[in-house]
């Protein structure tokens, strides 16, 4: 078949094998103009005709060989030279499928969204369940600082249940002993053996979020099968220093 470039009108002599029965993409190889060449058309009567001669006893040119098409003696149009240099390339190379381009503008707006969903988040879960706690999820410590509240804990004697789990529970009052209103920081409950040494220790988060001016707060918390070996319970806010 032949194939005309319709770029340039350059021709081209090509088996019908080359092409295929679907069709392909191809390229001019004098101006690289591409185009997608539709499979030649089928002549029933032709083909019959041919079916019926005798095999021809010349070889016959394969699909490998017929790799190089040259243009026809047809004088080709201006500017249909390759220039040297170039790299060479398949005429009959398929096209790279379409890409689509990248919206940076629409990139930059989820990730602006996620951030803002993820600042929301930890803002509701500080005032929540309070920032040393918080903190606390990520490993990070929330340092020590001055809280001018005051604990006064109130303990409970440990029951058995009838499983035999033995719960301790605590409780008391968080007292704001001062002129105007505090936050309250989580609270961390060690139990120490006799020589003082931490043996379990368990967090209470807080029970409210400020405690109002010359006011108090009730906390309540418990915890299952304590050490034997603990002797007195010790309350610290989180974050304050060593007394």
């Amino acid at each position: 078949m032949i194939l005309s470039c319709p770029a340039c009108r350059t021709r081209y002599v090509v088996p019908d094998a080359a092409v295929g029965s679907t069709g392909r993409q191809v390229r001019c190889a004098s101006c690289r103009h591409s185009w997608f060449q539709d499979p030649p058309e089928l002549d029933l009567v032709a083909r019959a005709e041919t079916a019926a001669r005798p095999a021809p006893t010349t070889p016959i040119q394969t699909p490998a060989s017929a790799a190089q098409v040259s243009p026809l003696p047809s004088a080709p149009t201006a500017g249909a030279v390759e220039e040297e240099g170039e790299p060479d390339f398949d005429a009959y190379a398929h096209e790279p499928m379409f890409r689509p381009r990248r919206n940076p503008a629409r990139m930059w707006t989820g990730i602006a969204i996620a951030f803002a969903l993820v600042l929301t988040a930890g803002g509701v879960a500080a005032a929540w369940y309070g920032p040393s706690r918080v903190l606390s999820l990520f490993g990070i410590s929330s340092g020590e600082f001055d809280v001018p509240l005051l604990i006064m804990p109130r303990t409970m004697e440990p029951s058995v249940k009838p499983n035999g789990t033995v719960l301790l529970p605590v409780s008391g009052r968080i007292v704001n002993p001062t002129d105007s209103a505090q936050p309250i920081p989580d609270i961390l409950v060690e139990i120490r053996d006799q020589q003082g040494r931490v043996v379990y220790s368990w967090t209470i988060p807080r029970p409210a979020p400020t405690v109002r001016a010359r006011g108090s707060v009730g906390f309540e918390s418990a915890t299952v099968n304590p050490p034997k070996n603990g002797t007195k319970l010790r309350f610290v806010f989180i974050g304050a220093p060593e007394r």
